[in-house]
């Protein structure tokens, strides 16, 4: 009687530890330099992340590791724009993350058919960076 309730909860804790260690390993992206765009808009920061280089590995996600993803992207990158000696002033940071599917007649991207996965802003707070809000739609990627 007692030992499919033992078997069971042993399977419950040791599920448990590996949920929390794969949570705690969500990776950023890479994002090249020629996918990011970058600049100030009154007391803010706007930076554009083209994920379109990274759709494949975004598709393979769930739609949790998706906004987790994205979200430490965002971070990532904010800290580094953040950190800039031309940005020092400035304590917020609104990421867009979209897929820039076209170029124009010359071969630059063309942002007026880019398709927006949503925004993630980050504020400043000492050394520290923290999410402020978040308006992802992960379904844009499927």
């Amino acid at each position: 009687m007692w030992k499919p309730l033992i078997a069971c909860l042993m399977t419950f804790f040791v599920s448990l530890p590996m949920s929390v260690a794969s949570a705690q390993t969500t990776k950023a992206l890479d994002v090249a330099r020629s996918n990011i765009v970058a600049a100030p808009r009154g007391e803010r920061l706007l930076m554009l992340l083209n994920l379109q280089p990274d759709r494949d590995k975004l598709r393979a996600l769930s739609a949790d590791e998706i906004n987790s993803t994205l979200v430490e992207t965002g971070k990532r990158y904010a800290t580094e724009l953040l950190n800039d000696e031309r940005y020092r002033s400035y304590a917020t940071v609104e990421v867009i993350f979209a897929f820039v599917t076209s170029m124009d007649e010359y071969a630059r991207p063309n942002y007026g058919g880019m398709v927006k996965i949503g925004t993630v802003s980050f504020k400043r707070e000492g050394a520290d960076i923290s999410v402020t809000a978040t308006n992802l739609d992960p379904k844009t990627i499927r």
